[in-house]
This record gives structure tokens, C-alpha cells and sequence, in this order.
């Protein structure tokens, strides 16, 4: 596992992938399966790999969370880029802070909280994470009215906050006066697009970010990073050439839930076998749970001929 400090050239060099987190049948983390998930996805190229909302951090124990923490490092090759996230609660970033403090990790995501509080407390918040975890920050901004973008700025100044995850849906991914606003006093080559491989296209070519996270590179990293590369390259119409056959599952992720239609998705690629979804997700019902499968069995079998056709 990376254990450096975070660089530009470090949030460029990959697609962040955002995969679920495997379990066994008594609901205990799966080792094997979560180690061959993360084989797959580096196998493709990515080298960066992010547990957050699709791993449902948000159900875990504090004790399900450092188990979690130990065993990430094992999981991954020696140059992967592994971040956990944290939160969002300040009750959670302190236990999670104990966690992480000391096993090496170049920096940890936040979840965006969105309980009671206020710009000034979230930012005391982060401090006081970054501080007892001894562990920068990724923000993941989800909402325009998280942290001003001179607050966030000073937090990057400081060394508390790395890079951001940037997840703010406007309808129009070209128009965005919250990320003009933070362009203007944050590198761009810090800032990643969160919504996927679909969105990110508009994103990058409107504002030139330096990559994008997603969920769909874990059935598909081949295709993923190729997509990257030529936005990167500023390759619009090959981009979205390559994102075409995502579409369908990007869909249904829209319609049914990006989590739970993710968890699904990778079950049904035969990728790793995962366990059900825990709280607070259902299955999906069995109409959609076959649009699923078809459409995830599509893009591995498409993800196979792009690896012969590399």
C-alpha cells in the first residue's frame, strides 16, 4: 500500500474506484473476496482504490471499522493508493481517528455529514479529525453550502485537507458557480468529479479536474481508465465512445440506488461473490435485480474484449 504523501500526480495517475466491500453469510468482512475484488480492479490499471458509501461505512461498528482498517493494507498491491473513509458524525471521526492513527495511510475520505451544525463546526470537525488521527483529509463535497471556498482553501494551505471529492449535482455539470468559486482559490489538479464515469465527462471537459471516482470501474477498470485517459487528453467524443456500454448500469443506478445497484452488479458479474447488503438496504426487487445482472454481465463480457483489443 502507498504510504507517501498525497501529490497532484497522485490523484491524476488513476480512476479513483469506489468498489462495495464484501462479507461472508455470518456478516463478517471476507478477506479473499475483498482481496480478489481489489486484484480485478488493479488488474485494469487502477491504482487507487476509495471504500466509502458503496462499502456502506455508514453501518459499520467501531470495531467492524478497524478491522476494516487493518486489513485494507493486505488487500491491495504495494503502490495502490488505498483510502478509507471516516465520519460523517464527529462521534465516528473520533473513533475512526483512533483507528487509522499510525497504520500509514497517505489520507482518509470524509463523509459528508448532514446532520444539525454549521460551516464553522464542520470545519472544527475536520480539524480535530486530522489532528487525532494524524491523517489528512479528503473532503467529499456533496452539497454548495459544506465549507466556503476560502475555508477550504486554507485547509489545503495547511496540509489538513489533500484533495476533494467533488459530488455537487447542479442538473447541468457544465454550469456550476460553487466550483467556479473554489477554481478560483484551489488547484484543479487536487479537485476529482464523484458521480462516475458518465458524469465525469462533462465535468472534466467543462473544468478540467484531474480525475474521477467510480463504481462501475470495478466490473470494468480497463474501460474506466482508458475514459480517463482521454479526457485527460482532452479526447471528448473517444471518451464517451468508451462510456457508452456503462450506460445501462449507470441507469440503473440512478433509478434504483447507486449502492445498492452497484452491490448487486458486481454480485451478478461473478467477479467476487458478495454476501446481501446490509442495513439500511433491501434487495433489489426481482425485475430489477435481472436488469441488473444483464447489464452487468454485459459490460464484463465487453470489459474481456476490450482487454483482447488493448
Amino acid at each position: 500500500m502507498k504510504s507517501s504523501n498525497v501529490s497532484a500526480a497522485d490523484v491524476a495517475r488513476s480512476v479513483w474506484a469506489v468498489p462495495p466491500l464484501a462479507h461472508d453469510a455470518d456478516g463478517a468482512l471476507d478477506h479473499a473476496a475483498n482481496r480478489a475484488l481489489s486484484s480485478h480492479i488493479e488488474a485494469g490499471g487502477v491504482s487507487t482504490i476509495l471504500w466509502g458509501g458503496n462499502a456502506n461505512i455508514y453501518a459499520m461498528t467501531e470495531a467492524e471499522f478497524a478491522e476494516l482498517a487493518a486489513a485494507v493494507p493486505d488487500w491491495v498491491a504495494d503502490d495502490t493508493w488505498a483510502i478509507p473513509s471516516v465520519g460523517p458524525d464527529h462521534g465516528k471521526l473520533r473513533a475512526h481517528a483512533d483507528a487509522l492513527r499510525g497504520r500509514g495511510y497517505p489520507a482518509a475520505m470524509l463523509l459528508p455529514y448532514t446532520g444539525p451544525g454549521d460551516a464553522s463546526g464542520r470545519e472544527t470537525a475536520i480539524r480535530r479529525f486530522v489532528d487525532r488521527a494524524r491523517t489528512p483529509a479528503i473532503l467529499y463535497l456533496r452539497a454548495a453550502n459544506y465549507l466556503p471556498p476560502e475555508r477550504i482553501a486554507a485547509l489545503m494551505q495547511e496540509g489538513v485537507v489533500t484533495a476533494l471529492k467533488y459530488a455537487v449535482e447542479t442538473g447541468d455539470l457544465t454550469r456550476d458557480p460553487y466550483l467556479d468559486a473554489l477554481l478560483s482559490v484551489v488547484a484543479r489538479d487536487r479537485i476529482v468529479s464523484g458521480i462516475g464515469e458518465l458524469a465525469a465527462i462533462p465535468h472534466l471537459s467543462t473544468f478540467g479536474l484531474a480525475g474521477f471516482t467510480a463504481g462501475a470501474v470495478c466490473i470494468a477498470p480497463r474501460r474506466a481508465m482508458a475514459i480517463l485517459q482521454a479526457l485527460q487528453s482532452g479526447q471528448r467524443d473517444t471518451a464517451e465512445t468508451l462510456a457508452a456500454p456503462i450506460d445501462p448500469l449507470e441507469q440503473l443506478r440512478i433509478a434504483h440506488g447507486p449502492i445498492p445497484v452497484l452491490h448487486a452488479a458486481v454480485q451478478a458479474s461473478g467477479v467476487v461473490s458478495l454476501a446481501p447488503l446490509g442495513p439500511h438496504f433491501g434487495a433489489p426487487e426481482p425485475d430489477i435485480r435481472a436488469a441488473i445482472r444483464a447489464a452487468a454481465i454485459a459490460l464484463l463480457q465487453g470489459e474481456d474484449s476490450f482487454t483482447e483489443a488493448a
